[in-house]
């Protein structure tokens, strides 16, 4: 956030003009949708691996894994992930982007914290999702990847969402 936001006039907009911290509110809303649909945009039309389509059958393991692109896209969202919190002289909230899929997660992370997994058929594994998707086994490949993109771009809006209601709030008191 911009250097010039302290706790104490976020705390008087909130406290004092709900309208302008709720339009603030949604206006962040708005820009983290624009990053959550940036990672909607890296899932792939097709699985990555043979194999890993949706079942016709059965109930195992791997059925609430299946991979299928719209139902990863619906999966992937925003939260507000934390209460709003004063750390080391900024004022923060917690947004999250989530992926809410067990295959998005999967797809996001495969080979991320192990390069080779823990067995011949892991290893091949990630392999196989790194050659089909064009993307190194070692880096994340849908929200991680958004967010990497457009941060510098949607942290530099969301401090120009913040300041501009703390000038209308100033504004209004004046």
């Amino acid at each position: 956030m911009a250097e010039s936001i302290d706790k104490r006039s976020l705390d008087l907009v909130r406290q004092f003009a709900p309208d302008l911290n709720k339009a603030m509110n949604k206006d962040i809303d708005k820009l983290l949708g624009e990053v959550v649909n940036r990672a909607r945009g890296f899932v792939p039309a097709k699985s990555p691996m043979s194999g890993w389509t949706p079942a016709t059958q059965g109930t195992g393991t791997w059925a609430a894994k299946v991979f299928d692109q719209a139902t990863i896209q619906r999966g992937i969202g925003k939260t507000r992930a934390a209460r709003s919190r004063y750390i080391r002289g900024a004022y923060q909230s917690g947004f999250a982007i989530t992926d809410g899929t067990a295959a998005g997660v999967i797809y996001e992370s495969a080979g991320t914290k192990t390069p080779g997994g823990k067995s011949p058929q892991g290893a091949q594994f990630i392999r196989n999702i790194a050659e089909r998707s064009g993307i190194p086994s070692n880096k994340h490949r849908m929200i991680v990847e958004a967010v990497i993109e457009m941060r510098p771009d949607i942290r530099r809006r969301i401090d120009n969402v913040i300041d501009d209601s703390i000038r209308q709030f100033n504004a209004r008191m004046a």
